[in-house]
This record gives structure tokens, sequence and C-alpha cells, in this order.
């Protein structure tokens, strides 16, 4: 199946400077206006069998976008929420910076958990649980569009290309999508980054 793999548009935390973490944000003004955008380029680009989505608000409103424009039904999954940041969800960049629990080394952090929070390692589990359940539900031709968030996007990203514990530092941007061509856990695969 091909795989098309989408960070929520810009949420009203990433245009405040704040780690949204859990913090369930809504897309802001001009997130709206770009999920709008992006759902008309994608239905242009693939016909979509599923569009499974993070629950949280962010993730959907950028999905139900694409869902409205090519009238199939949103599907959520808790297990691609963002990382939980635990005492730093919804805290500004630069307190958490300033704060010495916080690991502001982003190769660094695997197994560094935040307090009440969960480690790389953990959003990486349930990322792989995800796409072992995906490979045996649907072994079809089609693609699936999957929304999610720029950490848990991070550790995707390392489930598909076979490379954990390392992971990518670099962030997807707001609305940024990948697709690549994906066939069960363990197959690694090559990720596209697409150009709308």
């Amino acid at each position: 199946m091909t795989l098309y793999l989408m960070r929520h548009a810009e949420s009203t935390a990433n245009s405040a400077g704040i780690l949204a973490g859990r913090f369930d944000a809504p897309l802001s003004d001009a997130g709206t206006l770009a999920a709008q955008d992006v759902a008309t380029a994608l239905s242009r680009r693939a016909t979509f069998s599923r569009v499974i989505s993070s629950s949280l608000l962010r993730a959907r409103q950028t999905a139900l976008a694409v869902c409205e424009r090519i009238g199939l039904r949103l599907e959520t999954d808790d297990r691609l929420a963002e990382q939980d940041l635990g005492v730093f969800n919804g805290c500004r960049h630069d307190v958490a910076r300033d704060d010495p629990r916080y690991e502001t080394r982003m190769g660094e952090r695997w197994n560094w958990t935040p307090p009440n929070g969960e480690s790389y390692a953990m959003v990486y589990d349930r990322v792989a649980s995800f796409f072992a359940d995906l490979a045996e539900s649907d072994s079809s031709d089609g693609s699936v569009l999957i929304v999610s968030h720029a950490i848990t996007m991070r550790l995707i990203r390392a489930c598909l290309q076979n490379t954990a514990p390392s992971y990518p530092t670099s962030v997807a941007s707001n609305g940024e999508i990948w697709r690549t061509s994906f066939v069960r856990p363990g197959v690694a695969c090559d990720v596209e980054v697409l150009r709308l």
C-alpha cells in the first residue's frame, strides 16, 4: 500500500511557540486555510481508501478537511498521538529549554522521559504497534493518509526505515507530507517528501 504521512497544519500552539504535546490545541486560522489547501491538492494526487488520524484536535481538524474533500469517514487512533511531554505539555519552548529536566539535545531523547510523560522509545513502541496492525488489516494496493505530529513522525520514520533507536532529528513542518510504499514492519521503506 502507499502511505501518505502528514504532520497536522499549524495549530494555535505552534503559532504561539508552545510545546503542545498532549495539550489539545486547535488549528490556527492560517492552519485551517492550509489544511483546506492541502486537502484540495491531495484529492488531485491520490485516491485514498482510508484516512487515519491522531485523536488530538489539531490532527483531526487537518484530516477532516481531507475527508470532507474526498468523501471518506475519518478513523482515529491514539497510537498516532504526539509524545506525552508530561510537565512540559502546553509549556512555552523558551521556558522548557531553561528547565534542567528538559532534554534539549535532539539526538539524546530515545530514553529520556519527561516527568509524568513518555520517552521516544515508548512513542516508537505504540507507532510500531499501529503499523503492525495496519499491515494485518489492510493488504490492499490503495493509498492511506495518516495525519500525526512532529515527534511522532520522527519515530514513524524510524519505524518505516528500520533505524531505531536512531531517528531523524529534523522536524517535519506543519502540513509536510511524506509518501512511501509500505508492506509490513521490518521491511525498510524509502520515504519521499512531497511538494504539493
